[in-house]
C-alpha cells in the first residue's frame, strides 16, 4: 500500500499544530480545504483564514458510500469542483483506533521529554507501539503535585493501519493530507473560534456519531478530559424498532423524518435522550471526581450527525442543570456568494471538524 508519507514521518504529525490557530495580526490569506468523513456524508469544505478571520469560500456534502472504493472518486470530484491549486488537504480521525489519554511527568526538558514518552507511551494505550503512531502536547509545562513538579501531557495514539486506510482514500484521489487531527480534538479547535468567552471557563463539547458519541471537557481553552460515549443513532434505532416494532429500514426512515409521527415515536426517541443525559451526568461527575483541579462544567455545547438537537438541547439541559446548545457558527463567519446558503444551515452541525481543521496553523 503506497503512501505519500512512510509512517516514519507521519510519527509527530498528527497534533503537531494542535492548539494553535494561525496567529493574529497581519497575514496573507491562506486558502486551505478539510475533509470529514462521516458515518452518512463525506462533508468537504474550503475557507480562507486572513489574520485570525474566516471565510467559508466552498462546500459540498455527499453521501457516504457503501462501496469503499467510491469514496476517493467524491473526494476527487469535490478537489476539482473548490479549483484549488494545492494538492494539499486536512483530515481527521475518530474510532476506536483513536487513543487519547491525560497524563503527568517529571517535570523535564523537551528532549528529554520526546524520549521518555518513546519508553512509556505503551503503557498508558492499548496497542502494541509498533502498531501505532503518536504524538503529544504539552497542556502545563509546571504543575506542583504531591509528587513535586509535573508536566501535564496530552497523548494521542492512532493505529498505523487506520492512517494507512485513510491517507490512502485521499492518495488516490490525486491529495496529500498535509494536517491529520482527530474529530473531537477539530471540534473543540472550532468551538475555541467561533465562542472565545466561554472556552476560557469550563465547558464541554460532545460530538454526537452514528455507533457513539465523544465527550470533550475545556478548562482555560485547553482540553482536559476526553471520554467516548455508547450512545449513537443506531441505538436510537434499536429503540424504535424494539418500542415500536419496526423493522430496521422503517426505523431508519423515521430517524430521517422531520417530525415524530406518532406520541409513542416521540416518547422512544426521548427516552434514548434521557439515557444519554444519564451516560453524560456519569461521565461528568468522574471528571469532578478524578482530575486534578476539576471544575463544574458550565456549559455543553453539541454537534455532530446523528440526532435532533432541537429535542436533544433541552432533554440535557433539564437533566444536568446547565445550558446547552449548537456552535452559532452560521453568524460568525463570511461566505463566499457561490456557497448553497441552504446547504450551509442544513448541515451546519457537521461542520465542526472541518472548520476546526481550516484554523489549524500551516
Amino acid at each position: 500500500m503506497s503512501l505519500t508519507l512512510p509512517v516514519e514521518q507521519i510519527q509527530g504529525f498528527i497534533l503537531e499544530k494542535i492548539l494553535r490557530r494561525k496567529p493574529a495580526g497581519p497575514a496573507r490569506p491562506v486558502v486551505s480545504m478539510a475533509c470529514h468523513l462521516g458515518a452518512s456524508n463525506i462533508v468537504l469544505l474550503t475557507a480562507e483564514t486572513t489574520a485570525g478571520k474566516l471565510r467559508i469560500k466552498g462546500l459540498g456534502v455527499e453521501p457516504r458510500p457503501a462501496e469503499h472504493a467510491k469514496i476517493s472518486d467524491i473526494i476527487k470530484a469535490g478537489h476539482a469542483f473548490a479549483g484549488l491549486e494545492t494538492q494539499k488537504i486536512r483530515i481527521s480521525l475518530k474510532g476506536q483506533g483513536v487513543i487519547v489519554r491525560f497524563i503527568q511527568f517529571p517535570k523535564m526538558a523537551p528532549d528529554e521529554l520526546k524520549s521518555a514518552l518513546s519508553f512509556e507511551a505503551e503503557s498508558y494505550i492499548p496497542f502494541k507501539m509498533s502498531e501505532v503512531v503518536i504524538d503529544y502536547h504539552v497542556l502545563e509545562d509546571s504543575v506542583t503535585t504531591e509528587k513535586g513538579e509535573e508536566m501535564n501531557i496530552l497523548l494521542i495514539a492512532v493505529k498505523k493501519e487506520e492512517v494507512y486506510v485513510q491517507m490512502k482514500l485521499f492518495n488516490d484521489a490525486g491529495l496529500e493530507p498535509d494536517i491529520v487531527d482527530c474529530d473531537i480534538l477539530a471540534s473543540v479547535n472550532a468551538l475555541e473560534y467561533f465562542h472565545p468567552e466561554d472556552a476560557a471557563r469550563s465547558i464541554a463539547y460532545l460530538d454526537l456519531g452514528n455507533d457513539s458519541s465523544s465527550l470533550c471537557v475545556l478548562r482555560a481553552g485547553k482540553p482536559r478530559f476526553i471520554r467516548d460515549i455508547s450512545f449513537g443513532d443506531l441505538d436510537v434505532s434499536k429503540r424504535f424498532r424494539r418500542k415500536l416494532g419496526l423493522n430496521s429500514e422503517d426505523a431508519d426512515k423515521l430517524m430521517a423524518a422531520s417530525s415524530m409521527p406518532s406520541v409513542e415515536a416521540e416518547e422512544a426517541l426521548k427516552e434514548s435522550y434521557t439515557s444519554l443525559a444519564t451516560d453524560l451526568k456519569v461521565s461528568l461527575d468522574y471528571y469532578l471526581g478524578q482530575v486534578p483541579q476539576a471544575i463544574p462544567v458550565t456549559k455543553l455545547f453539541i454537534g455532530g450527525g446523528a440526532g435532533d438537537t432541537s429535542l436533544i438541547s433541552p432533554i440535557l439541559s433539564e437533566s444536568l442543570g446547565i445550558p446547552v446548545q449548537t456552535m452559532d457558527i452560521l453568524n460568525k463567519v463570511d461566505v463566499d456568494a457561490g456557497v448553497d446558503r441552504n446547504l450551509l444551515v442544513s448541515y451546519a452541525k457537521l461542520l465542526p471538524v472541518c472548520l476546526g481543521l481550516c484554523l489549524r496553523s500551516e
